[in-house]
């Protein structure tokens, strides 16, 4: 026999059940509003959207020269930001720019390697 308690026991759980429910869908469709109204902006400024990919509508011509020029400066700003090696062998960022590496002004100035054995112990001679 069913009591009056589980009766209304049902009752809470199934408007819960509806409420979250009906939580779901709704924030699904503010979801799909957002997506298609961000959609028609970026449509508006040029940038269209779709299953297959992305294209940009621009309204300049670039010629070869300047794409190679906007090319080399990004190389070169590239190489002044990334560090190769130890700070004794790397160049100043005027030698790279100039695209050449400066002679040491005398044979002291040259950086002397030290043996090291594998797990980085000095060896003894």
């Amino acid at each position: 026999m069913t009591n009056w308690v589980d009766i209304l026991t049902v009752g809470i759980i199934l408007s819960i059940l509806v409420g979250i429910v009906f939580a779901i869908i709704t924030v699904s469709g503010k979801v799909q509003e957002a997506v298609k109204s961000t959609q028609a902006s970026l449509n508006d400024k040029g940038v269209n959207l779709s299953a297959s990919g992305m294209s940009v509508k621009t309204d300049k011509n670039i010629s070869r020269e300047d794409y190679l020029d906007a090319t080399q400066r990004g190389i070169i700003n590239t190489m002044k930001a990334a560090s190769f090696g130890a700070p004794d062998n790397q160049r100043s960022l005027a030698d790279i720019d100039k695209h050449r590496r400066s002679a040491p002004s005398s044979p002291d100035a040259l950086p002397t390697a030290k043996k090291r054995s594998i797990f980085g112990k000095k060896q003894q001679k």
